[in-house]
């Protein structure tokens, strides 16, 4: 066999047949093993049918749109669907800054009191891009990307409309709070909305209170329409306001108060003095005979808060009569305040204490801007004794004076020398835990003595 295999392996050196060098295969010192053909596996057997199989669980990983993205690696990553670009090398902003502002605010908390200090410095860029590493980037704490809450997107959103950006951009961002499992709030939109307002696009703000049918978007567009003078279509939206949530069993009376919801109207409304109410007020009567009829003590309130605004007493006097007896209409507690607040400004106090015991006479509940109405009144007649015991059956009703109020007593106290009323005050403001601070800078401007020889 040896010879045999040496003489063939000599053979095919010299004779470079294909066809012999199958005889090397088949030459062979063991037997030969039978073999048989195999068919190539159905590549479609060993598929899994993924219709009948059952679902895996979601994803967890949500909250974050990076989670799409390389986010085990969020600084590598420079993603397309980014809210801002990348911090550049010649930014003001350098990289020293941007890393230290970074590593102070490590958390949600942090850096919503970082972003205080820089809108108060107006570093409205550095906001920005202190905003897109933040959102970017993995939190020390669980090792996932950073989530924001909508008070701290809003302050993102503050930084872009102070660095003009345009109403489709705002719009856009504002849209980016989702992919977040965000919900834009009143606060988000009223930002959308003075991007708008600044660029006169009032078809675009209409169309962005469309997409949000609630109280506080009929509140926005009331206040986008006040604020560039189109009363007109305010006091339209204030009609549609009252006709969806006007007859509420459950609304908050304060929703139609010119002293907190509406005031951006009363502003409006004597903006050019008297010329502009009566104008309100002659179309509001007009509107008495149309078909069908309007009718609204919201808008009149407006009207005699104005009045009262340009210390035109005999207008808001009148205005508020008609109520009663040309609308046939039942003054609110925001008519009498409208009133009283009319009469204090011009230190009628004794006017304005009659309104008071006609409203508790009437048997209308007084609210907590009743109050503080009256101690205005008392203290525009320099009384803080008088003023101090009006916060005393404020606190009675079961109302909590403000700050600003227990400040203004305070400050007459100081100017009328009324030590023992101080000493009330600042046993108040203990009750209440006010930090009511000095008064030193504004003491010093009131006790300056003008010399008239120059």
């Amino acid at each position: 066999m040896a010879a045999v295999a040496a003489a063939t392996s000599h053979l095919l050196r010299h004779h470079r047949n294909p066809h012999l060098l199958l005889l090397r295969a088949a030459i062979s010192s063991s037997r030969a093993l039978p073999q048989q053909p195999e068919l190539s596996p159905d590549p479609t057997a060993g598929t899994p049918d993924l219709a009948g199989a059952a679902p895996l669980p979601p994803n967890p990983s949500t909250g974050s749109p990076f989670y799409t993205q390389n986010w085990r690696n969020p600084a590598a990553a420079n993603p397309p669907s980014s809210l801002l670009p990348t911090v550049v090398a010649g930014s003001p902003f350098g990289a020293q800054h941007f890393m230290a502002a970074f590593y102070d605010a490590p958390d949600v908390t942090g850096l919503k009191e970082t972003f205080a200090k820089y809108m108060a410095e107006q570093r409205w860029e550095d906001m920005k891009h202190l905003f897109d590493h933040w959102v970017r980037s993995l939190d020390a704490a669980t090792g996932k990307p950073n989530h924001p809450d909508v008070d701290l997107f809003n302050h993102y959103l503050r930084a872009n409309l102070m660095t003009r950006a345009l109403p489709h951009e705002m719009l856009d961002l504002a849209d980016h709070m989702l992919e977040f499992e965000l919900q834009p709030n009143t606060a988000s939109y009223n930002l959308v909305l003075k991007s708008m307002v600044a660029s006169q696009e009032t078809e675009g703000a209409e169309k962005l209170i469309e997409r949000a049918p609630t109280q506080e978007t009929y509140l926005a567009k009331i206040y986008a329409h006040s604020s560039i003078g189109q009363l007109q279509r305010a006091f339209g939206t204030l009609r549609e306001f009252e006709n969806a949530y006007g007859n509420s069993e459950d609304i908050d009376l304060e929703l139609f108060s010119p002293f907190t919801s509406l005031h951006p109207l009363v502003v409006a409304c004597c903006k050019d003095g008297f010329s502009t109410l009566d104008s309100v007020y002659g179309q509001l009567e007009n509107l008495i005979h149309a078909d069908p009829p309007y009718k609204s003590l919201a808008a009149l309130n407006c009207v005699v808060l104005g009045c009262a605004n340009i210390w035109d007493i005999n207008r808001a006097y009148e205005t508020f009569v008609a109520i009663k007896e040309k609308f046939d209409l039942t003054p609110d507690i925001h008519s009498y305040n409208a009133l009283l607040c009319a009469f204090g400004k011009l230190k009628q106090t004794g006017e304005a204490c009659n309104v008071f015991q006609h409203v508790l006479t009437l048997g209308v509940k007084p609210n907590a801007t009743t109050y503080s109405l009256l101690v205005d009144a008392h203290l525009a007649n320099k009384d803080p004794k008088a003023a101090l015991a009006i916060i005393d059956e404020m606190v009675d009703a079961g109302f909590t004076p403000s700050k600003d109020t227990l400040r203004k007593v305070r400050r007459r106290c100081s100017r009328e020398s009324d030590f023992d009323s101080d000493e009330k005050v600042q046993s108040l403001a203990k009750q209440f835990n006010y930090r009511m601070g000095g008064e030193n800078r504004r003491e010093m401007l009131y006790s300056i003595e003008y010399n008239p020889v120059y």
